[in-house]
């Protein structure tokens, strides 16, 4: 016979380590981040970029209506990632809402 119990189970034992060595390379070469805090000089306030492990991207106070925030993000946020997921405005003063 062809496939008999001995090979079938060596076939499974090569597809389980295969599995498992994939597994491993994907967690080696892609480890987890740190949060990252990062306090922008927008004027008159200062912003808080918060950078997730999950690569979610949160601001806190943006600064006033010149857009000092729109020269300060690009320094912090990689290229592929110039996404912002959540706002917070601390008070609604025209110095922190963008």
């Amino acid at each position: 016979m062809f496939l008999n119990k001995k090979r079938i189970i060596y076939i499974l034992i090569f597809f389980i380590a295969v599995s498992l060595g994939l597994v491993f390379f994907i967690y080696a070469y892609n480890p987890v981040k740190d949060l990252k805090i990062n306090y922008l000089d927008v004027g008159q306030g200062d912003a808080v970029l918060i950078q997730t492990p999950y690569d979610q991207n949160i601001l806190i106070d943006g600064g006033d209506t010149n857009a000092q925030i729109l020269q300060q993000l690009p320094k912090f946020m990689p290229f592929w990632d110039r996404e912002i997921d959540m706002i917070m405005i601390s008070h609604p003063h025209d110095d922190q809402t963008s």
